[in-house]
């Protein structure tokens, strides 16, 4: 739905005043107003100019964070309190550390005590059952600071479950678009073809996986994996996700990419890809 849409389906059927409107949507008052009085067939424009914050100084390094976890394994990524020291070690300063479980959904206190210490931004690591909730709260309590956090909140869920509070968070997401990688665009269109539905975020990885498999057992001759591994190791070719797929000593991709999304008008979209390669 487009902004004026929104607004005035907030107006009209939830009888929100322009002010409580304006709190929820980021506009203001003046333009809410001036929306809610245009012709129905008119939508008007306007330009939100980009705002620096305090995050701008560590942004290399939390990129160069982000790019480099995602080439490890699970365990071996960055904790909390790893991530925490190297934002300090770059000139950060995280004001307040607060815990949850997977299992709440009322963050009001944690909620409270994060608004007293007047963070910049607020990171989030766990679910979007989680951080849906947590968003529209952050809202209700008037916390101005964007939520950030990963994977798991980068979902259609989180979307549902913030409501009108998810504008303005940001998720990274391991990958690039699906209309940005190589042979996306030819992959979708096959896959809807032969599935009737959309591909999910992982499906097309999954394929050039399975074809990176297939390819170095025809090399090989043989499925035996002392036969077939070498040939892996050795690998290099065209994909859907990449023009150039191959492996590093340890067996990881060379190239990693971590995307970046912020939520806009009610719908994930790309901010900026982060492309890695190993040497």
């Amino acid at each position: 739905m487009d902004m004026i849409g929104k607004i005035r389906r907030l107006h009209a059927r939830d009888k929100l005043s322009e002010r409580e409107i304006a709190r929820r949507t980021g506009l203001s008052r003046n333009t809410v107003s001036k929306w809610l009085r245009a012709p129905v067939n008119e939508a008007p424009k306007y330009r939100r100019e980009p705002r620096p914050n305090k995050l701008n100084p560590f942004e290399a390094a939390l990129k160069q964070a982000l790019t480099a976890d995602a080439r490890r394994s699970r365990h071996e990524r960055r904790t909390a309190r790893a991530l925490h020291a190297e934002i300090k070690a770059a000139g950060g300063q995280v004001v307040r550390r607060e815990y949850t479980t997977d299992k709440a959904n009322d963050f009001t206190a944690i909620l409270t005590n994060i608004k007293g210490a007047a963070p910049d931004a607020i990171f989030y690591g766990g679910l979007d059952a989680q951080s849906g909730p947590m968003k529209r709260q952050l809202a209700t309590l008037g916390l101005k600071a964007p939520l950030v956090s990963g994977e798991m909140t980068r979902s259609d869920t989180f979307i549902k479950l913030a409501g009108d509070a998810a504008d303005g968070t940001y998720a990274s997401l391991a990958g690039v678009p699906l209309d940005k990688m190589a042979a996306g665009k030819d992959f979708e269109q096959r896959y809807q073809a032969r599935f009737k539905k959309a591909p999910g975020v992982y499906a097309p990885y999954a394929y050039d996986g399975a074809w990176n498999m297939i390819s170095a057992i025809e090399a090989a001759g043989s499925a035996k994996p002392e036969k077939y591994l070498p040939e892996l190791a050795k690998l290099n070719r065209k994909g859907a996700t990449s023009e150039h797929i191959a492996y590093d000593k340890n067996g990881d991709l060379k190239e990693i990419s971590v995307t970046i999304y912020e939520v806009k008008n009610g719908k994930w979209e790309m901010v900026e890809t982060m492309v890695s390669q190993a040497n």
